[in-house]
C-alpha cells in the first residue's frame, strides 16, 4: 500500500514539475493561465483544512489541580486531583 502511494505521490510531483518548467517559459498572458490551472489543481488536491477550532470549558472547585485539556481530548480526569 505504501508502495503505491510512494508511487502516485512521485508521478505528481514530476507532472507538477513539468506544469512549472512550463509556466516559467510561457509569455505572460499564457503564464497567467498555466500558474492558475496550477493554482487550482493544488488547491483541488489539498487536504481538508478546518476552519473552526473546538472549544470547552471546565468549571473546577478551588480544591482540584493539576486539571489537564489536550486538544485532541477531552479532560484528563485521571490526572486530577481534589484536596
Amino acid at each position: 500500500m505504501l508502495a503505491k502511494i510512494a508511487a502516485a505521490a512521485s508521478r505528481f510531483a514530476a507532472a507538477l514539475e513539468e506544469d512549472v518548467e512550463g509556466a516559467l517559459a510561457a509569455t505572460s498572458a499564457e503564464a497567467r493561465a498555466r500558474w492558475t490551472a496550477i493554482d487550482r489543481r493544488l488547491t483541488d488536491l489539498a487536504p481538508v483544512i478546518p476552519l473552526a477550532n473546538r472549544r470547552s470549558v471546565d468549571f473546577v472547585s478551588d480544591r482540584v489541580g493539576n486539571v489537564q485539556h489536550p486538544l485532541q481530548w477531552s479532560t484528563l480526569l485521571d490526572q486530577m486531583w481534589v484536596r
